[in-house]
């Protein structure tokens, strides 16, 4: 049986969960203005907007599928090896600081 992750890197991964999603609400009141001014249809306005945020939502949280860990999970792995910089690819996650590749346990 695998080590549960700390605390601390399990608030880490929270809080770029939490930054993403606001990201996603910054884009879609974008989407919303841009939307409206160019048309000033309230309907397409909002229907554009919502498919911003869910298209997003649901194109992060399939990254679970994709590479078997979210951004911040990758993340929190590769900060708990005490590495600088971490890039997910095809489930693994390369760590920049140790300049190896490891292999997500989560499969």
């Amino acid at each position: 049986m695998s080590r549960r992750a700390g605390f601390w890197i399990r608030v880490a991964a929270s809080l770029i969960d939490a930054t993403l999603l606001l990201a996603l609400v910054f884009a879609q009141a974008a989407t919303l203005d841009a939307v409206w001014y160019r048309t000033y249809d309230i309907y397409r306005a909002q229907a554009a907007a919502a498919i911003v945020f869910y298209g997003g939502w649901l194109l992060y949280s399939s990254l679970e599928i994709w590479i078997a860990a979210t951004v911040a999970n990758c993340c929190s792995d590769c900060a708990s090896r005490a590495s600088t910089a971490c890039l997910p690819i095809a489930g693994a996650s390369f760590c920049a600081g140790r300049r190896s590749i490891f292999r997500s346990s989560r499969r």
